[in-house]
């Protein structure tokens, strides 16, 4: 089948998706109209469900004796938001620099959770860094 007996056979819609043709103006005008509404409408819908979600959120099933309730459920995004300043000042200790010396001493240690036991009352937290743990 060539190309001219396939368009006569399924009367296809053509939507213009290049920036150069938007730019000419070939778009038709329900393209132009539905491209500014159905973003604004969609972003509308969105943000409608995400609130609706929020408000629905049952939180008589979490314990109302727990001290982290009020960290449960959606965060805002962390950004940094603190002075610049600050937060460069701040000296972070590799985890393979850590010796028996610095025993008592406040340090700043980044890594990621390796594993946690639970034994007792006490925790036990295991931190790593590339190849070396905490």
């Amino acid at each position: 089948m060539n190309y001219e007996d396939y368009i006569k056979a399924e009367t296809p819609t053509f939507h213009v998706f290049t920036d150069e043709e938007i730019e000419l103006g070939n778009l038709p005008e329900e393209v132009k109209e539905e491209k500014k509404d159905n973003r604004d409408a969609k972003k509308a819908e969105r943000l409608a469900a995400r609130q609706d979600k929020v408000a629905k959120e049952d939180t008589s099933k979490w314990d109302p004796k727990d001290p982290s309730a009020a960290f449960y459920g959606e965060r805002e995004i962390n950004r940094s938001q603190c002075d610049p300043e600050i937060r460069f000042t701040k000296k972070f200790t590799d985890v393979k620099d850590i010796t028996p010396i610095m025993s008592g001493q406040k340090i700043i240690v980044r890594g990621r959770l390796h594993n946690t036991r639970g034994k007792g009352g006490i925790s036990f937290i295991v931190l790593r860094q590339q190849f070396a743990t905490i």
